[in-house]
C-alpha cells in the first residue's frame, strides 16, 4: 500500500504538468486559427524561445559530459 501511495505522488505533478501542457497546446491551436490574430509576432516570440531552449539544452549537456568525465575519473583511480 506504501508503494502504491509512494507511485501515486511521485507520478502525480508529472501527470498534472503533462495535462496542462496539452491544455496549453490546444488552446494556442484555437487561439492562432482566429481571425486577425498577429502569428507573425507570436512566430518571432516562438523561434527566440526556441534559440534559448537549445542554448540551455547546450549548457546541460556540457555540464553531463563534466559530470561523466568526474565519474569516469573516480572509476579509475
Amino acid at each position: 500500500m506504501e508503494a502504491i501511495f509512494t507511485l501515486f505522488f511521485s507520478l502525480g505533478p508529472v501527470v498534472i504538468f503533462v495535462l496542462l501542457m496539452l491544455a496549453g497546446i490546444i488552446g494556442a491551436v484555437i487561439g492562432l486559427l482566429q481571425p486577425n490574430t498577429p502569428t507573425e509576432k507570436i512566430r518571432d516570440i516562438f523561434i527566440i524561445f526556441m534559440a534559448f531552449e537549445s542554448l540551455v539544452i547546450g549548457v546541460a549537456l556540457v555540464i553531463l559530459i563534466l559530470q561523466i568525465a568526474s565519474l569516469m575519473n573516480l572509476l579509475q583511480n
